[in-house]
């Protein structure tokens, strides 16, 4: 029986720690055959440092869902 596994990693300004997060996925027994990059906003470098994977690394970028300061 073939599997399909989807893995899905949420993030916000962690751009230091994303490429160990995809990385450890990617190395996983079981092979992902989609991997989503859901980031929430982030300011820094994320996007770039996702964008270099290629599939099954999908990067989804949405505005931020922080509650805005009393």
């Amino acid at each position: 029986m073939d599997r399909s596994v989807t893995a899905i990693i949420a993030t916000y300004n962690r751009a230091r720690y994303i490429e160990q997060a995809i990385d450890s996925i990617l190395a996983q027994r079981e092979p992902v055959s989609q991997l989503i990059v859901v980031d929430d906003g982030s300011t820094d470098d994320t996007a770039t440092r996702v964008a270099k994977y290629g599939p099954p690394v999908e990067y989804v970028h949405k505005p931020t869902a922080a509650s805005p300061p009393p």
